[in-house]
């Protein structure tokens, strides 16, 4: 089995990381409350995520593919 380059919990912790710059961004750009436009950039995020994934991925490993 290989070794992935981040763990669970590092993966979150680059995600969570990432969703507070860009609604830092937006925030320093645009103004809003950040806690706010941070849940709003996660869950377009998620959103995002889950429908490549499913749109994307999962095909892919379809029987018969």
């Amino acid at each position: 089995m290989s070794k992935l380059p981040l763990n669970q919990e590092q993966l979150e912790n680059f995600i969570l990381h990432h969703v507070h710059f860009w609604a830092r961004e937006f925030v320093d750009a645009n103004g809003g409350k950040l806690s706010e436009v941070m849940d709003a950039e996660f869950g377009c995020f998620y959103v995002q995520l889950a429908d490549k994934f499913r749109g994307e991925v999962l095909p892919r490993f379809e029987e018969g593919v």
